[in-house]
Formats: C-alpha cells, structure tokens, sequence
C-alpha cells in the first residue's frame, strides 16, 4: 500500500507568522527584529516550512529575498486566517479581564452588589459591568458572560447551576405585627399585603402551603420590583413574601420580622447560567460564587 504523504500536517502555526513578517518586511533581518529572534532563526523557519510544504515559497539572491508565485499564492490564502486568528486572540485577551453580569434588578441591589467588594478584593484586576433587568424571563445574550436567572420551583430540567433557593416567608413591621394580634392570635385576613407581581401566584402557593382558603390574604398595594416591595412592608405598608437574603437588612436591623406561626415554602430559586466560552474572569467569578455560599 502505498503511503500518502502527510507533510503538511506538521506545519507549525510559528513559521506560518514567520513567514507572514517576512513577506510583509520583504526582508529576513527586519521580519527577525519584528519576531525578536536572529536573522538565522527565521531562515531555519522558511527553510522547514518549504520542506513541510514540499514547494518553494522564496528566491534568495544577493541577500535578497523575492517571493515565488507559489509563494505569493500561498501567503493571498493564508492571510485573512492569521489576521482572524490575531482579532479573535486579541479579543479574548482584552476580554479576559472584563466581566458582565445580566442580573434581575431586585438581586442585584439586594443581594449582588453588597457582595461585589469581597469578589473585587480577590481578583482585583477583574473589570465588572452589572446589566440589571425587570424581566423575569430573561437568558444569556451576546455580549453577557454571565446570568443569574431566577426561575419559579416547578420549572424543571433547566440550565445552569443552582446558586439560591428562595426559600419565602411573610415579613412585617414589628408596629403592624403588634396591631393584628391579639394573645397570640394572628387575624391573618385583616393583615394587609403587598406583593411584587400582578398574578399574586407566590401568595397563593403561599395559602395552599399554610392550609388557607384561597383569597384569604388581603393584598392591597402591589410593586413592580421585590425590593420595592420590601421597602414598602419596612415602611408598615402590609407583610410582603420574600426570603431572607433578599430582607436580610431590614431582617437585621428589625425594620422586618418573620410573621409568626407560619409555613416557609419554596418558590423558585436563582441559577447561575454562562456563556459557553467563558473568560477567565467568569470562571473566577464562578468559582467565587460557590465557594461564598458553601
């Protein structure tokens, strides 16, 4: 059986960018100054890469050095792919350093940016864009390294990884608890509440758990955002759903309690979903991430 010839498959990307400096200088001397290697090194690589190819790319005369047509052929079809392989590593170079989060904006008010300092005193030299949106349904788009996306608990077979279960519970003003109840009984229908979307869908979950006729909770102000409506229960505005993490100041500084006699229940949780090339910043901040909720 006769061999096939495969030469050409050992043909090193360096001597192609050799080759590329010196077509460009029209000269070994200066394409080595260029490379930062001797004149006698960039020989070497010409001379292997026509053995490689098994044509000759140059004619060398009197300390000249002229590129044949098969030379001139060559370096036509194998420039546009250097120059592509330049901007792509200079891309990633530049964005290697670079963050973007896309982030609901209740998270990242509440829960992301208090966090951000400890991220940047690690990796100082990670340069973070925070994109906040109103949508709930939002992914990963061009441009977004990252996404930390909620989603309700019965939504199933998602991508991503689990960061944040939102684990909910009714949180109150102290001053508005001590109005409705009486000798350790909480008159739940009077209490009023807020909530943070228009179908009250967490609420009513929230009565099934807690064996409550359904409309027993009396919703009277609504909020298009969860921090929005944090502020407002702080404020003594009605009790309003939410998990700890999300109320941990208002839970700190007693602005907020938890309502007593009362059932948590899961209703979704936050998942960290990146981009399939990630940066090195976002595997740093990946790995961050989860070693900070361990």
């Amino acid at each position: 059986m006769k061999k096939i010839d495969a030469g050409y498959n050992h043909v090193s990307l360096n001597s192609l960018r050799v080759f590329e400096a010196v077509v460009r200088h029209g000269s070994l001397k200066q394409a080595a100054d260029e490379i930062c290697v001797s004149p006698s090194a960039v020989s070497h690589q010409i001379k292997s890469l026509e053995q490689s190819l098994h044509v000759q790319l140059f004619k060398r005369a009197h300390n000249s050095i002229t590129l044949t047509r098969q030379g001139r052929q060559f370096f036509q079809e194998i420039q546009p792919a250097l120059a592509s392989i330049d901007h792509a590593v200079n891309r990633l170079t530049q964005r290697s350093n670079h963050l973007v989060i896309r982030v609901g904006l209740s998270l990242a008010m509440r829960w992301l940016i208090p966090k951000l300092e400890e991220f940047k005193t690690k990796f100082p030299k990670v340069r973070v864009r925070v994109e906040t949106t109103h949508e709930s349904g939002f992914d990963l788009t061009p441009g977004i390294d990252i996404a930390l996306v909620y989603r309700p608990d019965h939504v199933k077979n998602l991508d991503g990884k689990l960061i944040l279960k939102e684990t909910c519970q009714p949180l109150i003003s102290p001053l508005l608890l001590q109005k409705y109840q009486h000798n350790n009984i909480l008159e739940y229908h009077r209490i009023p509440a807020v909530s943070s979307n228009s179908t009250d869908w967490d609420w009513q979950l929230w009565e099934q758990a807690n064996n409550l006729p359904q409309g027993s909770i009396n919703i009277v102000d609504r909020f298009d955002t969860d921090d929005a409506a944090i502020h407002a229960a702080a404020s003594g505005m009605g009790m309003v759903l939410s998990s700890e993490f999300m109320a941990q100041k208002e839970l700190s500084m007693g602005s907020l309690v938890k309502l007593p006699m009362c059932k948590p229940l899961i209703l979704g949780g936050y998942w960290l979903i990146s981009a399939n090339y990630p940066t090195a910043a976002s595997r740093q901040f990946e790995s961050w991430i989860f070693k900070m909720l361990k």
